[in-house]
């Protein structure tokens, strides 16, 4: 019994300490449209798509190439 005991407030703890962590502020990719059909592209045709990217989140994004 005391086993348990223990254990449920180990687990407990350790839900409590991570919660924080997990609820605060970042950054959130967005993309305006979530398809492109570029149709019917013959071997060696070369395709161009410009995508618009948006930050929904409330963290700065950071994007690296």
């Amino acid at each position: 019994m005391m086993k348990r005991v223990l254990r449920f407030l180990q687990i407990g703890g350790v839900l409590v300490l991570g919660l924080p962590f997990s609820v605060g502020a970042a950054p959130r990719l967005a993309l305006e449209q979530d398809t492109f059909d570029f149709g019917a592209v013959a071997q060696g045709e070369i395709v161009k798509q410009s995508f618009v990217l948006k930050n929904s989140g409330d963290e700065n994004l950071d994007i690296q190439r």
